[in-house]
């Protein structure tokens, strides 16, 4: 497991539907989190799937490639 007590931020590149997300938000409600994805399709059921609870997550379309 990964400890994200002491972070700010953190960034999910290829967050798909946002399970992670969901998780990472229950364990770390203090953490801001991004998403990123390519897939318009998944970052729409990704913002259903994490709108009901807690603190906001942005999910972003990008081609993940050309990140830098």
């Amino acid at each position: 497991t990964i400890d994200f007590t002491g972070c700010a931020r953190a960034l999910e590149v290829g967050c798909g539907v946002g399970p992670e997300l969901q998780i990472l938000r229950r364990r770390f409600p203090q953490v801001r989190l991004t998403g990123l994805d390519f897939s318009a399709t998944q970052l729409a059921a990704a913002r259903v799937l994490l709108r009901p609870e807690g603190s906001p997550i942005m999910v972003v379309k990008s081609p993940i490639r050309k990140i830098t």
